[in-house]
C-alpha cells in the first residue's frame, strides 16, 4: 500500500507544480519547469500503473501456490 501512496503523492505534487508554472502565477522565465514537472508526473503515474499490473500478476501467479500436485486438486 505504501508504494501506491508514495507514487501517487509524488505524481500529484508534480502535477500541481506543472499547473503552477504553466498556467498560474509561476509563469514567466520558469515555464520550462512546468513542462518538466508535467513529464515527471506522467512518468510517476505510468510507474504506478505498471506497479499495479505487476502486483496483480504476482497475486494471480501465487493464487494456487499451495497446491503441490494434481492429486491434491481432487475433492475428497
Amino acid at each position: 500500500m505504501l508504494p501506491y501512496i508514495g507514487f501517487g503523492a509524488m505524481a500529484l505534487i508534480n502535477l500541481y507544480f506543472a499547473y503552477y508554472y504553466i498556467l498560474a502565477d509561476g509563469r514567466g522565465e520558469l515555464t520550462w519547469m512546468g513542462f518538466v514537472s508535467l513529464f515527471v508526473s506522467i512518468l510517476f503515474f505510468f510507474i504506478l500503473v505498471r506497479y499495479h499490473q505487476s502486483m496483480k500478476r504476482q497475486q494471480v501467479k501465487n493464487f494456487n501456490g499451495h497446491i503441490k500436485t494434481d492429486d491434491d486438486r481432487l475433492i475428497k
